[in-house]
């Protein structure tokens, strides 16, 4: 939203001053917020799901009405500086709207985006998944290693993505079907 921002004032030939210059700071510490919000709530929806693509849909399922609300909220605050005597309050007030709508619409399109690509969800969450709270305890494989070790046993092995076949069979050898 930044980059936007000041694209924005070089397109419409505004000139940089100490209350434009600031809207881009404020800017992006309230736009952070949400984007914080997003990502923790995509984080935990990924490990309980096992599945970034899924967990995407539910994360903005989950906060598109919070975050729309915020920023419907933030926007008719700052656009309450219309109402200011002064050119420059009026100018902070209207940017600051703008920038503001354009890290909405950034959170909820490049966001998930984004999102959706990463892979956050490791074998020790499948198996979690599966297995319960603690699966070293029923694994035989991770009998005797702390449940530490065993996580990062898992977390070291190769997770197969969807639709890839894996093997660990050489093809000389005659493997069990």
């Amino acid at each position: 939203p930044v980059a936007i921002y000041y694209g924005t004032l070089g397109f419409f030939e505004i000139p940089l001053n100490l209350s434009t210059s600031l809207i881009g700071s404020i800017a992006l510490g309230i736009a952070v917020d949400d984007t914080v919000h997003y990502l923790a709530r995509f984080n935990l929806e990924a490990r309980r799901l096992g599945d970034e693509t899924e967990a995407t849909v539910a994360t903005l399922k989950s906060v598109i009405r919070p975050v729309s609300w915020t920023t419907l909220g933030l926007v008719l605050g700052f656009l309450s500086f219309l109402l200011a005597e002064t050119k420059s309050q009026q100018q902070f007030g209207v940017l600051a709207a703008f920038t503001m709508a354009v890290a909405w619409f950034l959170e909820l399109t490049l966001s998930p985006a984004l999102s959706s690509r990463l892979r956050l969800v490791t074998l020790w969450d499948l198996v979690s998944l599966d297995l319960g709270e603690h699966p070293e305890r029923q694994i035989p494989l991770l009998d005797g290693l702390r449940p530490r070790q065993a996580r990062i046993f898992a977390l070291m092995a190769n997770r197969p993505r969807a639709g890839k076949a894996t093997h660990s069979c050489q093809p000389r050898i005659n493997c069990p079907s």
